[in-house]
């Protein structure tokens, strides 16, 4: 049997004096053979050099046939389009002050799992373009800021079917984005006593998320956001859900469970004790609402500035008179504060059937 070590771009002469050709389309695999017969019946076998994750720097698509552990980070240039298929395999990247990925094009990342694994690290991607992940575990270890996925202004993210876990101590959260955002059918926890799960500052849809933060669940900043379903929970000493007003902000809550362990379910503050630039409007469709301290709470820093525009339509608040926000126009809110006798036997009430002391 003959063997010609041939790379995927290049043609390779052995000593047998047989020439061979290579033509391969994406995406590349690793230890590529093709077996063929010569004239005189002999076997041949193209074996192709084995392909690094790296090779992605020259190839549009690369998919993995064994875990790697990269020395660098990876960076998509401007222009380029690559898709990366983790094929069950895990990426990990042990190097400090890095992330895995930095993508200023188009960047899929799809089904396996990827590990920052230094805690000296700044977490997995920054995006400064388009980034799509799908069926990814992503578990980050980092210790010194930054956040799991970063997302930049202007970037488009795009995030379904994945688990992302901080372990570390530093992370803002984990998912950043300042651009816009599509999250559906993911898991995202932390007990960092600084982080959050997601934090948004530009348009986003949350469908069927699960973020679990002990500084909290979801941070929305700014833009228009939609909140379909889901979970939103913090652990710690913050709120389910906070809202703010970094830029003018429409929230529309469909469903989900929003809670707190020591603070309010849904808080809603003027940024840093200022009015900024923006003002708020908060729709509140359904969902169960709780907390420590109450379901919901807006915050204002001075009298002088007008309520923000909040509309309870539907919804479940545990304990927590929520009279002043409810949306009278419509089928309403279920509200679980009542505590006088007349409702301790009934205490789940529409507006329709409140009285003026409940």
């Amino acid at each position: 049997m003959k063997y010609f070590n041939l790379s995927i771009d290049n043609m390779v002469e052995d000593t047998s004096g047989i020439t061979a050709y290579i033509t391969l389309k994406n995406p590349i695999t690793y230890n590529l053979e093709i077996i063929k017969t010569d004239l005189s019946g002999n076997e041949i076998t193209y074996k192709a050099v084995v392909r690094k994750i790296n090779e992605i720097k020259h190839r549009n698509e690369i998919k993995l046939l064994e875990d790697e552990t990269l020395s660098d980070e990876i960076v998509i240039a401007a222009g380029q389009t690559k898709t990366i298929d983790l094929n069950g395999k895990t990426l990990r990247l042990t190097k400090n002050s890095a992330k895995v990925f930095t993508n200023n094009g188009k960047l899929i990342i799809k089904n396996g799992t990827i590990e920052q694994e230094s805690t000296e690290a700044r977490g997995v991607v920054t995006n400064y373009g388009e980034l799509v992940i799908e069926n990814v575990k992503i578990k980050d270890a980092a210790n010194v800021g930054g956040s799991t996925i970063g997302s930049d202004t202007g970037s488009k993210l795009t995030v379904k079917d994945t688990e992302i876990t901080l372990t570390g101590e530093g992370s803002v959260a984990g998912i950043f984005s300042n651009g816009t955002t599509d999250i559906q059918n993911t898991k995202i926890t932390s007990s960092q006593k600084l982080a959050y799960g997601v934090v948004v500052n530009g348009d986003a849809t949350l469908e069927n998320v699960t973020s679990i933060g002990y500084h909290g669940g979801l941070a929305i900043n700014g833009g228009k956001a939609l909140v379909k379903s889901g979970h939103y929970e913090a652990t710690g000493d913050a709120y389910g859900i906070w809202v703010t007003n970094n830029s003018t902000t429409e929230v529309v809550i469909e469903d989900g469970t929003v809670k707190s362990a020591n603070a309010q379910g849904l808080y809603t503050a003027v940024d840093d004790g200022r009015q900024d630039a923006g003002t708020v409007g908060i729709t509140i469709n359904g969902g169960n609402f709780s907390g420590k301290t109450g379901a919901l709470k807006a915050s204002f820093a001075d009298s002088k500035y007008d309520p923000w525009d909040i509309a309870i339509k539907g919804g479940t608040f545990k304990d927590t008179d929520v009279t002043e926000y409810i949306d009278k126009t419509s089928i309403l809110a279920t509200i679980d504060y009542c505590k006088t006798t007349d409702f301790l036997n009934n205490p789940h009430i529409t507006y329709r059937t409140m009285t003026s002391f409940c």
